[in-house]
């Protein structure tokens, strides 16, 4: 057969295109790849992820998950910065919960930006303040998503950071008793990590090691919400509960109730408990038609096993009731207090009666010193923090007589 021999300089051409078409074969998917992780990247930590692009992950105050949030993550940068600047010795603590938040979510923009600044303060005092002590504390910010949807990408993310430069030992803060939540302590617990929860109230959170609640329980508020009405001698009442299934809060708060209420000599529920289920579309539609059978029933007291977000709808339907004449009393719990100005003076225009057992109180402060250290209660300074005080953030045990009742409607 004929040999075929190429020209040199064809076959430097041919060679040449190989090695391109190499290179090519590499390099196009690898910046296909660095391009799609820029546009996923919001910040050091922090990624893009769902339909809705949300920003979750964790972060030392260098990316702002939200505007609201921006004067204090700025004011843990500065400490966070501070604490490596000084070369002292430093372990890391994250506070974790849903900093990204839609109108599912029970928290409110208010409430999550206080607890964050609660934990700036414990922060502050804790490296430089009052209780100055050794070794210091970076705080991370932990943003699990709304409804904490995004909760094992975010707990992955803590649980790496445990053998990082950032030393992570404990995790707080830990969001509302719903099922998202308590299945992120349990695989932050399998993994060595020490948690504190700061507002999950519902009694059946048991059996996770390394947890330590601050707030009572809802057998707590349950206790407190029966001794005022025996003292008010108020006898007759009824039950309004959410039968979400993820809702631990609600569940565990109406079945304490149920029991405690009875419990006292005389007290009785006038009806079955009343339901509705949050995670359904229709459920304003089974709140709007209780008032027609809280008429008929005439219960001396209401209680109000649900989110406050839900409960705002139930005054709403309560100030269309049939029985304009009749007065009602609707007792609840802590969860109230993620409601804003705005949402309190909305409910009072529905003239009924509404009280709740709040974590804390602000007479706590005035009538019950012992309760909090006097540097938590003393008002803030601008030079060197801006946090209202939290006991929820700075203690390990609730103060005394943590469940007291608020009136904020008549």
């Amino acid at each position: 057969m004929p040999r075929l021999e190429w020209p040199l300089h064809i076959v430097r051409r041919v060679v040449i295109g190989v090695i391109v078409l190499a290179v090519l074969a590499v390099a196009v998917p690898l910046t296909v790849n660095w391009l799609g992780d820029r546009r996923a990247r919001c910040g050091d930590g922090v990624v893009k992820m769902g339909d809705d692009r949300e920003c979750v992950g964790v972060t030392d105050g260098s990316y702002i998950f939200a505007d609201h949030l921006g004067p204090v993550e700025k004011k843990i940068k500065a400490e966070n910065d501070q604490v490596e600047k000084d070369g002292d010795k430093y372990v890391s603590v994250a506070y974790m919960t849903s900093f990204t938040l839609t109108e599912d979510d029970s928290n409110s923009e208010e409430s999550v930006r206080h607890e964050l600044e609660g934990a700036y303060l414990a922060q502050y005092r804790h490296n430089r303040g009052d209780l100055s002590s050794s070794p210091k504390i970076k705080l991370l910010i932990a943003n699990m998503g709304s409804r904490a949807a995004r909760w094992e990408h975010t707990v992955d993310e803590l649980i790496d950071r445990k053998t990082s430069d950032d030393k992570l030992v404990a995790v707080t803060g830990l969001g509302p008793s719903d099922t998202q939540n308590i299945d992120a302590l349990r695989r932050l617990s399998d993994n060595g990590l020490a948690l504190v929860a700061s507002t999950m109230t519902a009694t059946n959170i048991e059996g996770i090691k390394g947890l330590v609640r601050v707030s009572p329980t809802n057998v707590d508020e349950a206790y407190a919400a029966s001794a005022y009405l025996k003292k008010e001698q108020v006898r007759r009442a009824v039950v309004v509960q959410d039968d979400a299934q993820d809702n631990y809060y609600a569940k565990t708060l109406g079945d304490a109730f149920t029991k405690v209420f009875q419990d006292i000599k005389g007290h009785q529920l006038v009806s079955d408990r009343m339901s509705y289920d949050s995670s359904v579309p229709a459920w304003r539609n089974e709140l709007r038609w209780m008032p027609g059978q809280l008429c008929d029933l005439k219960p001396e007291a209401v209680f109000f096993a649900g989110r406050g977000k839900h409960l705002t709808r139930f005054l709403d339907a309560i100030a269309n009731r049939p029985c304009q004449n009749r007065e009602f009393m609707v007792i609840t719990g802590d969860d109230t207090t993620n409601l804003t100005a705005d949402d309190l003076a909305h409910a009072a225009e529905s003239k009924v009666r509404v009280l709740y057992t709040g974590l804390a109180h602000p007479d706590m402060w005035r009538k019950d010193p012992d309760s909090v250290s006097p540097p938590s209660a003393r008002p803030p300074t601008t030079s060197t923090r801006t946090a209202r005080p939290s006991w929820r953030t700075t203690r390990c045990s609730p103060p005394p007589k943590a469940s007291r009742w608020r009136r904020w409607a008549t």
